[in-house]
């Protein structure tokens, strides 16, 4: 199964790459965006130092003035908002793009595979659940990688990089955090497997019509 699919990403590879690039870059951005808040709390309001990392980037006469702290502080958050949300719609669209490619190459091979069988099969099989097959089941592969392996590795990258944020923060905060997995991998499993019977009972329909 994997050999399958890595067949039909070999000639995406670079756009493959540039994806979990893009999608890495908006993890690491996602976890700067909470900082500019905490430094306008903590130094602009409530006075104390700002932290080493952030006094290294700016001007050393910037923090004896809490206005031009604010506005350093302001204009690097909204720096760092629209780098996030300019690489998630450049991954987004990205993403829609390879996807589709990889559809249309797995289409392609399907119709030449269809078209190569023996007549019988046509008379014995219907029409309609052919045609269907043709368009609605080259999406597999997209819905596999794209929309499965892409979004659960992120995922799990993400939540690692917010627990390690978290616990540097508070240990037990972090610790009580890790309560919720058990709870939320049983719904999860639960919901995934009826969710993926109804699915399959639809699809059966579907190729019917």
């Amino acid at each position: 199964m994997a050999r399958w699919t890595l067949s039909f990403l070999r000639p995406y590879r670079t756009r493959v790459v540039a994806i979990a690039i893009l999608a890495i870059a908006e993890i690491g951005l996602a976890a700067l965006s909470p900082w500019p808040l905490k430094i306008l709390v903590d130094s602009v309001l409530g006075g104390r130092p700002v932290p080493h990392w952030f006094a290294v980037l700016i001007p050393s006469t910037a923090g004896a003035s809490p206005v031009t702290l604010l506005v350093i502080v302001v204009v690097a958050g909204l720096l760092v908002q629209i780098a996030h949300e300019l690489v998630r719609m450049i991954d987004t669209q990205l993403q829609v793009d390879t996807g589709q490619r990889i559809v249309y190459t797995l289409r392609a091979k399907l119709l030449e595979h269809l078209q190569a069988l023996p007549l019988r099969h046509h008379i014995l099989t219907r029409t309609a659940d052919s045609v269907y097959r043709l368009d609605a089941d080259a999406h597999c592969v997209n819905d596999l990688v794209i929309g499965g392996v892409f979004p659960l590795a992120l995922a799990v990258l993400n939540l690692g990089v917010m627990f390690v944020i978290l616990v540097s923060l508070d240990l037990t905060l972090g610790l009580l955090s890790l309560t919720v997995v058990p709870f939320l991998y049983l719904c999860l499993r639960y919901y995934s497997q009826t969710m993926t019977d109804r699915a399959e009972r639809v699809k059966a329909l579907e190729s019917t019509l």
